[in-house]
């Protein structure tokens, strides 16, 4: 495999990873419109300048799209009943040894989500009880957290924006 562009901070993103791969992270793109749902990490009173999407791994025996809705309940309080596959790659983040496959998923929001709004993460992971600021931002443009990113493309080729 061909590495990729290092980004600022470090991380690599490898490419042209086999689509029989289980993952070991699953990203969740919800869009409105020609606007994407990010968040960023609430920590104590202060708000990461950084944007994410919803993220997670893999529980045992869980499908990668199952994974998805999980994650996008338990970080976004978001019901995402219908993902679909949007795209597969290898990335190292900063820190780790490792390099991890990541899939991207993509859905519309429900129609009810509000444009900005705050959740309090659920589940077992190492965000649970913190606070993630959500919002729907215009998708050009966009520059999310290293990693988060690598699926943009993709997404702005899958959907077709007014």
């Amino acid at each position: 495999m061909r590495q990729g562009a290092v980004h600022a901070t470090g991380a690599t993103v490898t490419r042209r990873v086999p689509r029989s791969d289980r993952p070991d992270k699953v990203l969740i793109y919800l869009v409105r419109g020609d606007r994407l749902l990010v968040f960023q990490r609430a920590s104590g009173r202060k708000v990461r300048a950084t944007l994410e999407v919803p993220k997670g791994g893999l529980r045992p025996m869980e499908t990668a799209v199952q994974a998805a809705q999980r994650e996008c309940l338990e970080e976004s309080g978001l019901e995402a009943l219908s993902l679909t596959p949007l795209h597969v790659w290898q990335f190292r983040p900063e820190g780790k040894k490792r390099t991890q496959t990541w899939q991207a998923f993509w859905g519309e929001a429900p129609l009810e989500t509000l444009d900005a709004f705050v959740h309090g993460v659920t589940g077992e992971g190492k965000d649970h009880g913190r606070h993630f600021h959500f919002q729907f931002v215009p998708i050009e443009g966009l520059v999310l957290s290293p990693g988060h990113d690598e699926a943009l493309q993709a997404l702005r080729q899958q959907c077709t924006f007014p």
